[in-house]
């Protein structure tokens, strides 16, 4: 198993598989920390795109598309079966799914 710091990301996978090798100079726990990393550097993040859109709509970046097409993210919730009639659960669940309805 791979220790949590010595992962890869799934675009860092695909882009070894493709033959494009990345220098990674900083790492973060956090993809809403990469925009301010960046700044004022050199430096190049992946990130989703909506956390993109909001970081050049307010920081000094540029945003350029990726030259590799990636398979959309999907999030997903997992609990114990024991839990399925948990009504908290259920409004976590419900909450989820409203926001989610409401991205374009």
């Amino acid at each position: 198993m791979v220790p949590p710091n010595e992962a890869n990301s799934v675009e860092s996978l695909i882009l070894a598989e493709r033959g494009i090798e990345r220098r990674v100079e900083v790492t973060t726990f956090s993809f809403s920390a990469l925009p301010q990393l960046i700044v004022g550097t050199d430096r190049i993040a992946t990130v989703h795109k909506r956390l993109a859109d909001q970081a050049v709509a307010h920081l000094p970046l540029v945003q350029k598309e990726l030259p590799i097409t990636l398979e959309p993210l999907h999030q997903n919730m997992q609990w114990h079966s024991y839990r399925s009639r948990d009504p908290g659960l259920g409004w976590l669940l419900d909450l989820f799914r409203r926001a989610a309805a409401r991205l374009d």
